[in-house]
């Protein structure tokens, strides 16, 4: 076989593999062209040496006819088949990449602190009796130069500056009637208690991320006989949502009870959706809450 005739054929591959695996290596291109020069060789050679006392040509048409069809098969199933299926396994380990990355993204991190890169000023603390307990938040400002005096911020030049547009931070402290530590700390952007139905049986807060997108939490505690969580419902519905992109984001729609009395709460969730979707779908679930916690009534698809 010619050098040009290998030239050729290591084209071919090259082609083949640009087209299937986008940036194929060297060593595949060049294993897979001499792979296929031997075989080629092999098929080749053996029906001359075979068929070279045998006079009957359409024999000969035959054989070679056939050893054509092997050779096809042979690139096929040896070579570009093989070459597919692990494009394929290699697309769907980059899809569970991806998704790994999202829920990472996605995924609720509870703190253990407020996070401050420059100085952290306290300006605020509201403590609210709850049964036998008290509820203290505090409201916190970071900055980065300048000072706050007698709860006025002062820039860098010692001038009166406005901080309303900066996102405050909010931490949570939950005291029992000694003063004693029951819960350290709840963080948020914001951090509030919310005002349930009447007859709701759980005390709730409401904490609330803005960094990256609009996060929502729902934390819910029994304060009888002792003060105890009893569970987060996360991503509830926003006034936004539940009015098809008119509203506030930050405003969740909130609690709400049915004709028979039962309290509910609308969430949004990706469970169910497609496996690699982006942006992810989302749907609706509804939960019931009583007394003894809060169980999921379904998901709409």
């Amino acid at each position: 076989m010619s050098l040009d005739v290998f030239v050729v054929i290591f084209l071919i591959f090259a082609i083949l593999g640009i087209w299937i695996e986008k940036t194929p290596s060297l060593e595949s291109v060049l294993g897979n062209t001499f792979t296929f020069v031997i075989l080629y060789h092999l098929l080749i050679t053996l029906p001359s040496v075979i068929l070279n006392n045998n006079k009957n040509k359409y024999l000969k048409i035959f054989i070679y006819f056939f050893v054509l069809i092997v050779l096809f098969f042979i690139v096929i199933f040896g070579f570009v088949i093989p070459m597919y299926l692990g494009m394929q396994k290699d697309d769907e380990m980059y899809r569970k990449y991806q998704i790994e990355q999202q829920q990472v993204v996605f995924s609720y991190q509870e703190p253990t602190e407020v996070r401050c890169g420059g100085e952290l000023w306290s300006l605020q603390e509201v403590i609210t009796p709850i049964d036998s307990y008290q509820i203290k938040i505090t409201k916190y400002d970071c900055t980065k130069g300048g000072e706050y005096i007698d709860g006025q911020f002062y820039d860098y030049m010692g001038k009166l500056a406005t901080r309303e547009n900066y996102h405050y931070q909010y931490s949570g402290q939950i005291l029992d009637s000694n003063n004693n530590i029951v819960i350290d700390f709840i963080g948020g952007d914001e951090l509030s208690i919310v005002d349930t139905p009447e007859g709701f049986p759980f005390f709730t807060l409401l904490s609330s991320y803005y960094a990256a997108n609009f996060s929502h939490t729902y934390l819910l505690y029994s304060t009888s006989p002792t003060f105890k969580k009893i569970g987060e419902i996360r991503d509830p519905v926003t006034v936004w949502d539940a009015n098809t992109g008119k509203g506030n984001e930050r405003e969740v729609d909130g609690f709400y009870e049915d004709s028979d009395g039962n309290f509910l709460i609308d969430r949004l969730t990706t469970e169910g959706s497609e496996e690699g979707l982006w942006p992810p779908q989302y749907f609706l679930e509804t939960f019931r809450i009583d007394d003894s916690g809060f169980v999921s009534l379904g998901i709409k698809y």
